[in-house]
């Protein structure tokens, strides 16, 4: 759009000099070159500032490696590369089972023997609470018997002999011993059946385990998207410990459309300004939206913690910012695919007559795309 305003400008420099039949000097030259390079220069600021634009527009979304949660041979790839999948119901491929169901039934014998011995604990504790109220009763009699005898034998000392309250003494004394052994085997009873109960819960947990690491053997689609290389074939060992991926998954279900621009340009830019994008893909078509957001920060200037001290020679910006755009027309947009490259204008607020240039330029742009070759 500049050369077009410079040959514009010379075209009526031209006009100028056969209309009103100005003889060229060096001086009337200078003149109108200096002014025409004043007049542009104006212009290119005013246009930079109110409409800026960029040439490094990139449709962008996340990328997922496919790392398996388990570790074993691969039976099957199912998902073919490039071919759309539905989260949680497309299959990407299937890991070997036989080690993960032989650990699950495992498992479960496990638990099943676990819980039938619960039952036997309970029924003894049963049984140990039935014996502790036995010989609780047995002591009680052997108490009240020997409380009688004591009594007779202070009023007549002769009514029953020291040997009869000897015996009875020895056998309530052995009925409380009872009961204290009862009670013990009660609690000791308690004991287990608490072990076993907290056994049960692990085993239980084991269970899960296995049937999680017994599910993951099929690993389905993370999200809506698609599969766009393998770098494994059935039959390869998965490994779990280097959390190498075996393959590289698109998330389609968000697209970001990113470009790069200047940072002394954004100075007029604000969240819901309008824009006009263009993509080589889409030769022709001119594409409506609005900036969403300006991520103003870089990876140029992280600091991140390390006992590096910063070098001076490494330190350094391109003076660029990332300008994040949702398109209007976002159907047509999820469509591309990721990478393309493209333009955009965005309309500030601020000098709007100057807007005409990128929009000329942006039509311009969108239909050379049938002729560039890159």
């Amino acid at each position: 759009m500049i050369a077009l305003a410079a040959i514009a400008y010379i075209a009526l420099i031209a006009i100028c000099y056969k209309a009103f039949r100005i003889k060229p000097n060096s001086v009337n030259v200078g003149l109108f070159t200096a002014l025409g390079f004043v007049v542009l220069g104006i212009i290119l600021v005013l246009w930079k500032f109110s409409s800026p634009s960029s040439t490094h527009l990139m449709v962008s979304r996340y990328t997922v490696p496919i790392v398996p949660q388990v570790k074993g041979p691969i039976s099957k790839i199912v998902a073919q590369p490039n071919v759309p999948l539905r989260q949680g119901k497309d299959v990407l491929f299937e890991i070997q089972k036989d080690v993960y169901e032989f650990n699950l039934r495992q498992a479960q014998g496990a638990l099943k023997s676990a819980e039938s011995n619960l039952g036997l604990l309970e029924a003894a504790i049963r049984v140990a609470e039935a014996n502790v109220r036995k010989l609780q009763a047995s002591l009680a009699v052997s108490e009240a018997e020997l409380s009688a005898a004591q009594e007779t034998q202070k009023i007549n000392a002769g009514a029953i002999a020291k040997i009869k309250v000897k015996q009875l003494t020895e056998a309530n004394n052995a009925a409380a011993a009872a009961v204290d052994q009862a009670i013990a085997s009660k609690e000791q009873a308690e004991q287990a059946l608490q072990v076993a109960r907290e056994q049960i819960a692990s085993l239980k947990a084991a269970e899960d385990a296995a049937q999680f690491n017994l599910k993951q053997c099929t690993v389905y689609a993370p999200a809506d998207g698609f599969v766009t290389q393998w770098t494994a074939r059935e039959g390869t060992m998965t490994d779990t410990s280097s959390g190498s991926p075996i393959g590289t998954f698109v998330d389609t279900t968000q697209t970001f459309l990113l470009a790069t621009f200047p940072q002394n340009v954004l100075s007029n830019v604000k969240p819901g300004d309008p824009v006009e994008m263009t993509f080589k893909t889409e030769p022709g078509k001119v594409f409506t939206g609005t900036v969403q957001d300006i991520i103003a920060a870089t990876g140029e200037g992280q600091i991140s913690p390390s006992g590096k001290l910063l070098s001076p020679v490494d330190w350094g910006s391109s003076g660029l910012f990332f300008v994040r755009f949702q398109a209007d027309e976002k159907e047509a947009v999820n469509q591309l695919a990721l990478g393309t490259d493209g333009t955009v204008s965005i309309y500030t607020d601020k000098g709007k007559p100057f807007h005409i240039i990128s929009k000329v330029s942006a039509r311009i742009n969108a239909w050379m795309y049938y002729l560039k070759p890159f």
